[in-house]
């Protein structure tokens, strides 16, 4: 997952807020963003198990973590 995040990184601008990555959690994806489901399974668990079962998104830069949050 951090070789993914890293991937986005604009190194002379990394305090932009350019959202180099979002999560995102929701009936679409079975309440679970793919890099997610994929760090469960490698780690030998399902992602049900986080019991994640809202909307929910991460926009994730270096230096701040943005959610939103929903109640379906």
């Amino acid at each position: 997952m951090t070789d993914r995040i890293i991937c986005f990184c604009i190194l002379d601008k990394s305090i932009k807020g350019q959202a180099y990555r979002s999560l995102e959690f929701n009936k679409e994806n079975d309440y679970c963003d793919v890099i997610v489901a994929q760090v469960c399974h490698h780690l030998g668990f399902t992602p049900d198990l986080l019991g994640i079962r809202h909307e929910l998104t991460l926009w994730i830069d270096p230096y701040e973590i943005s959610i939103r949050y929903a109640l379906s």
